[in-house]
């Protein structure tokens, strides 16, 4: 009976000891599945981080104003806000259809136009000529401008909009004229307050040298010095190379003509 309960004691130090050599085992093999999951979570991150900077880069480049390079981290351009058409016009102002339409959208807007936005009037009697003013307010027009009967309206419920601008309207616009809206905007780099470098936005006046409060849009990236953002134009290509590299990331490139 003794040597049973010798044996008995003996089991139960060594089915011990192998519970703590199990359990040392089991939390490794936690910490080291916590690593991993942790590892390819910031590798995820930084490569979604990546992709989206040199996105919207590049569709700002591609439907944006001329760009102005500002270093190697930092662009300023006109970014597209919507396109329409003039359906009426005054000595200073000039009215767009409503945003839908029966057969269509005249409107298409991604952000309500304001004041210091821009207007580009593409003159079909002056040999497709651009021509440009800032914005001075933006409202609704009365109802019945722009009409059911003149074709750019499909019901009377719908109120057009009523821009007025910084310059008067050239002589020798026609209704139907293309409109396109676009607003000056500032990309860049920098170190936001979280201690992250972002890709950030910031919105800047059409003329004069002056920009808002920078806005994150994308990251975190890496340093300027590690290629958290990287823009070039290459003249022999007459293109410009967008490089972006997030936090664990691989890094990611685009080519805008």
């Amino acid at each position: 009976m003794r040597l049973r309960l010798g044996h008995s004691l003996v089991e139960a130090l060594c089915a011990l000891a192998l519970s703590g050599v199990l359990a040392a085992v089991a939390l490794g093999t936690l910490r080291v599945a916590r690593a991993s999951a942790a590892g390819a979570e910031r590798l995820e991150r930084g490569l979604r981080a990546e992709r989206e900077a040199v996105a919207v880069l590049a569709a700002a480049l591609r439907s944006g104003g001329p760009p102005t390079l500002r270093g190697d981290t930092a662009v300023e351009l006109d970014v597209l806000l919507g396109v329409s058409v003039a359906c009426a016009h005054e000595p200073m102002a000039i009215v767009l259809p409503p945003a839908r339409f029966a057969d269509g959208a005249l409107t298409v807007l991604s952000a309500d136009p304001a004041a210091d936005d821009l207007v580009g009037l593409r003159l079909s009697a002056s040999a497709d000529a651009w021509w440009f003013s800032a914005i001075d307010s933006v409202a609704l027009a009365p109802l019945g401008t722009c009409g059911v009967s003149t074709g750019f309206q499909s019901g009377p419920e719908q109120r057009p909009l009523r821009v007025v601008l910084q310059d008067s309207v050239p002589a020798d616009i026609a209704s139907g004229d293309e409109l396109r809206l676009l607003r000056r905007a500032r990309f860049a780099l920098y170190h936001a307050g979280s201690g992250d470098w972002m890709l950030g936005y910031r919105r800047c006046h059409p003329y004069l040298e002056l920009c808002g409060v920078i806005q994150p849009v994308v990251g975190p990236l890496r340093t300027p010095a590690a290629g958290g953002l990287r823009l070039r134009w290459q003249e022999a290509s007459s293109r410009f190379e967008l490089s972006a590299r997030g936090v664990g990331g691989l890094g990611a490139k685009a080519w805008v003509h």
